[in-house]
């Protein structure tokens, strides 16, 4: 009799225990978005599905002859074509297998980064886009899509967002691009005379660029009004 009671106990525990784990499992799976419809027509989701069988055809060969730097580029050029068909999960799976390969590249994390956002696992993706930062100063694309997305997710005050941009401007040696988002950022904040000199300073590395003097002049008028 005990026998019996025994195992009908470790019969409904094992239920519990599984139906535990089922609910566990469909709550992290709901969590986040796996899959978007990119509307793609038949045509597009074939070029993509061709990409994919010529991607594994060239992996197995760079697995074969043990080239890591190809098969870091395959890995993510996979991910990009489940990207481009929408599959954020196995996305994921392949950028994921790229940067374990080769973790001190940024490629990859910057395609994580891309990914989370669009799964909106914002706290990963803030960790994948440090990283790609991290492990390429001096990519001044990082750096802006890092300083938008923190701006649009986290913290966007002036004191957080001018550390970044500052910090951006001495590890990428002043890139132009990031001094023509740093000139914007402060006349949002209608601090003219600082958005002035930064398209003073653009003038005189690209003085072939009209734009930066109009923008200067554009500047000047508001600090006047």
């Amino acid at each position: 009799m005990l026998d019996k009671r025994l195992k009908c106990t470790i019969f409904f525990t094992l239920i519990a225990i599984i139906l535990l784990a089922a609910s566990f499992y469909f709550k992290n799976e709901n969590k986040y978005i796996m899959y978007v419809d990119r509307n793609l027509s038949e045509e597009h989701i074939s070029i993509y599905n061709t990409k994919l069988l010529e991607a594994n055809i060239l992996l197995d060969t760079a697995i074969n002859n043990n080239n890591i730097e190809d098969q870091y580029d395959i890995l993510n050029h996979i991910g990009a074509q489940y990207y481009g068909l929408g599959n954020l999960l196995k996305a994921f799976e392949y950028y994921e297998k790229a940067s374990i390969l080769i973790p001190e590249k940024h490629v990859s994390y910057k395609e994580l980064f891309k990914v989370s956002v669009e799964m909106k696992n914002f706290d990963d993706a803030k960790t994948f886009i440090k990283q790609a930062v991290n492990n390429n100063p001096k990519n001044n694309n990082s750096w802006l899509m890092y300083i938008q997305f923190e701006g649009n997710y986290f913290d966007n005050s002036f004191e957080n967002l001018n550390d970044l941009y500052n910090e951006a401007l001495i590890k990428t040696n002043r890139n132009v691009n990031i001094l023509s988002k740093y000139a914007i950022f402060n006349e949002s904040f209608s601090n003219y005379k600082i958005a002035i000199d930064i398209w003073e300073e653009l003038s005189k590395i690209r003085p072939e660029e009209d734009l930066y003097q109009q923008r200067k002049q554009e500047a000047e008028n508001k600090l006047q009004e």
